[in-house]
């Protein structure tokens, strides 16, 4: 059965919400590694990155997707996804901060609405199996 646009769009906008909650746990942390500990914001921006990822990859399937595909394959993809997503942001991430002089904060926020739809669609797909075509796995 092919999904209707009215399932894809709530879809994506309980994806904002699981991807809004990690975004602000990550900002939260990445705040607490540097201005706390004193890390460099770059480690810390990875390690806040890659800390919040599993429980937002159970809310993406249980919640976003509302799919029972959430497995340790999927796992894998979703991380191998977001550590592309990783690279590519830690790049972007020093570029604005110190090409731009923008707020290391303020571009990690930038960087996230950025990539939401991108990641919408690359999770969707990949980690979960859900194509634009669906078979009613998720709703």
């Amino acid at each position: 059965m092919n999904a209707d646009p009215a399932t894809r769009f709530g879809q994506f906008l309980r994806f904002l919400v699981v991807g809004g909650s990690a975004a602000v746990s990550g900002w939260t942390l990445l705040y607490v590694l540097v201005h706390f500990l004193r890390w460099n914001y770059l480690v810390a921006y990875a390690t806040s990155f890659l800390a919040i990822n599993a429980a937002s990859y159970l809310a993406a399937g249980n919640y976003a997707f509302r799919t029972r595909n959430a497995n340790r394959r999927g796992l894998i993809r979703y991380y191998a996804i977001n550590l592309v997503s990783l690279v590519g942001n830690g790049l972007a991430l020093a570029a604005l901060v110190e090409w731009a002089r923008i707020n290391y904060l303020f571009a990690a926020m930038l960087l996230s609405a950025l990539n939401a739809p991108i990641n919408f669609l690359l999770h969707r797909r990949l980690t979960f199996g859900i194509g634009w075509r669906d078979r009613g796995t998720a709703s």
